[in-house]
């Protein structure tokens, strides 16, 4: 790290240290403070618990159509099923602090940072909204993000990697998205591994898995795609003002959106596969695949607000890689970061004679965009230099 990143780091670390402490006392009180709105302590816990509770029962927590996440993530919390919810929902609360802060160590363990740099990327969870957000409400972005983290730690290790990337994916989707890094990075073996791992979870939960395909077939027919932090909310919103009604811009803009992101992807993927042949160290391979992460928050209706905690993740392997080349490629990636954990909040916007009260602060929004920027730049960067250093 950089004299100036060490300041900073030490400047964030005791600032949130205080913070922390205000906002476990202030989940428990369940009293409001910045940064945080609350619905109800466990307000998304619920439906996992009442699910795990239905799986012990013998009954198929499909048969809630609201329920739409894949078939694994019904057995997190069968352990907690012999309590009352309230009991669960607090237990699952300080799991799910253990599981954001377990993930950092992991990724922490391929860096060589200073204690105090350490500890002050601990306490980055705590001026998050979206870890915020996770924390207080109890969704399993927790146990996703240190299976991500563990995926990403044992690439060297491919039959840990594709398991956990395997359980990752049956917990949420979205850990899906590395499999496109490692495509890139020619870790066959990885996917191998994942894909038998999932062709046996299928085996043996086939049940479960058509009735999870049958929930998410009925809840794409109806759902809109812009409740997260993806960029799109941001040209949702400039839709919904300058373009609202007209069915064909709206079918124009989404698949406009799908197809950049796609193209970006895809760029991503082809560069990594000319960058996997040169001489890479462990970390820096595992820094390439972190970045693909941004695109965990830039996927319309897959994911949610709390995915968000993945950057953290990518910021640990970034701040230690000299992969993040040059100033505005670094400047790039604080500031996208920064707006991603910037809170959300609806505000009303007048035009002419019509109120509209469904924009959303643009902020976050706007803060995945610029991490999209910066995954093409890191690439566009990490190839110069690569090209300079063979002449």
């Amino acid at each position: 790290m950089t004299k100036k990143s060490a300041f900073a780091c030490n400047i964030v670390k005791w600032l949130t240290c205080s913070y922390g402490l205000l906002f476990v006392a202030s989940v428990f009180l369940q009293k409001p403070i910045y940064l945080l709105y609350f619905r109800y302590f466990g307000a998304d816990y619920h439906y996992f618990f009442d699910a795990a509770r239905d799986l012990i029962a013998g009954r198929n927590p499909y048969l809630n159509p609201s329920y739409v996440q894949p078939p694994l993530s019904t057995f997190v919390n069968v352990p907690l099923s012999g309590f009352d919810e309230p009991t669960a929902a607090t237990i699952f609360f300080v799991m799910n602090l253990l599981f954001v802060f377990g993930a950092i160590f992991i990724a922490q363990r391929s860096s060589d940072m200073a204690a105090a740099e350490r500890l002050s990327i601990f306490m980055l969870p705590m001026l998050s909204a979206p870890a915020l957000m996770l924390f207080e409400r109890g969704n399993l972005d927790g146990v996703v993000v240190i299976l991500v983290a563990g995926t990403i730690y044992f690439l060297r290790r491919p039959l840990i990697s594709g398991v956990l990337l395997c359980a990752g994916i049956l917990v949420k989707v979205y850990p899906l998205i590395l499999i496109f890094s490692m495509l890139g990075q020619k870790n066959w073996r990885v996917i191998l591994y994942c894909a038998v791992a999932m062709g046996a979870a299928f085996l043996a939960l086939h049940n479960l898995f058509l009735s999870f395909f049958a929930n998410v077939a009925a809840r794409a027919a109806t759902a809109g795609i812009s409740e997260n932090l993806s960029s799109f909310t941001f040209l949702f919103a400039l839709e919904e003002v300058f373009l609202a009604g007209s069915r064909a811009a709206d079918i124009l803009f989404k698949a406009l959106y799908y197809a950049t992101l796609g193209l970006i992807l895809v760029f991503g993927l082809l560069r990594d596969r000319n960058l996997s042949s040169t001489n890479r160290s462990d970390l820096e391979i595992r820094a390439l695949m972190a970045s693909y992460l941004v695109f965990t928050i830039n996927i319309p209706g897959l994911v949610y607000l709390y995915s968000g905690v993945m950057i953290i993740l990518m910021l640990i392997y970034m701040l230690d890689s000299r992969l993040v080349l040059g100033k505005y490629t670094l400047a790039t990636l604080f500031l996208g970061s920064f707006f991603v954990f910037f809170p959300g909040r609806s505000f009303d916007l007048t035009l002419g004679h019509t109120k509209y009260s469904y924009v959303f602060n643009l902020l976050p929004p706007a803060g995945s965009a610029i991490l999209l920027c910066f995954f093409i730049a890191l690439r566009l960067e990490a190839i110069k230099a690569t090209t300079s250093a063979r002449e």
